[in-house]
């Protein structure tokens, strides 16, 4: 469904990526995970259309989207959150939403009325457990809350990939619980395939398909979370040296 091939950025003399491919494939959650400053970032950026790549195409389907602005490539069904949540705080959790509902993807006429997009904003909102705050400014959300409350954004778009960016984080567990939850039911109800950016291992493990690990740029290794939790390449990144 998602794929790059041969992802290269440069920011003048740096490296961010590096010949960096992968695929999403329909249903499948994706975890992408590397230390800090690994182009974990970069890459969710060049997906969504917010930069371009130096060299290499991304691909949804058999479209090549990569010269795509960031609205065009929304419509074809990727949706993203950010690492701090992009809200509009002085406007409700409900009227938030609507944003993304409003943006859907266009043909369907029943959204075009204010009273299908109030439907599937209470919806996304329900879905992320935050019905009873409807009314509440966003901006008097708890940080939890304001990150679920733009998941309730992106899923008000109906996506086939979400592109979560550590999602997990700044979560209390009882959050943490949720929001795994919630990944799985994306991917099992919603029908989208997940490519996730995250720090919190619990998380990744418990709900990925599949891990991708960047290390300065460059893809390392790839697999199961069992099979990537034992490479030497990977404890080598995290850790500093191998285990013995």
């Amino acid at each position: 469904m998602l794929q790059g091939i041969g992802i290269t950025k440069h920011f003048g003399g740096l490296a961010a990526l590096s010949g960096v491919s992968f695929q999403v494939a329909p249903g499948e959650i994706v975890g992408l995970i590397g230390p800090n400053g690994a182009g974990k970032t970069t890459l969710f950026n060049i997906v969504s259309g917010l930069i371009r790549p130096t060299v290499g195409d991304v691909r949804m389907g058999e479209m090549k989207i990569t010269r795509l602005a960031p609205y065009r490539i929304s419509r074809l069904g990727i949706g993203r959150t950010f690492q701090t949540p992009r809200l509009f705080p002085h406007l409700t959790a409900l009227q938030n939403v609507l944003m993304g509902a409003f943006f859907r993807q266009r043909g369907e006429a029943s959204l075009r009325t204010r009273e299908g997009a109030g439907g599937e904003a209470m919806r996304a909102l329900e879905f992320v457990r935050l019905g009873d705050r409807a009314g509440f400014p966003a901006a008097l959300l708890p940080p939890g809350g304001r990150k679920l409350l733009e998941l309730a954004m992106v899923l008000a778009t109906r996506p086939r990939v979400l592109l979560l960016d550590e999602l997990m984080a700044g979560l209390n567990p009882g959050e943490l619980q949720l929001a795994m939850r919630l990944i799985r039911r994306v991917r099992d109800e919603r029908g989208a395939a997940v490519f996730w950016v995250e720090h919190v291992m619990e998380a990744i493990m418990g709900v990925a398909d599949r891990v991708v690990v960047l290390h300065h740029g460059e893809k390392i290794a790839e697999g199961s979370p069992r099979i990537v939790a034992e490479d030497p390449r990977v404890l080598d990144a995290y850790l500093g040296e191998r285990a013995a």
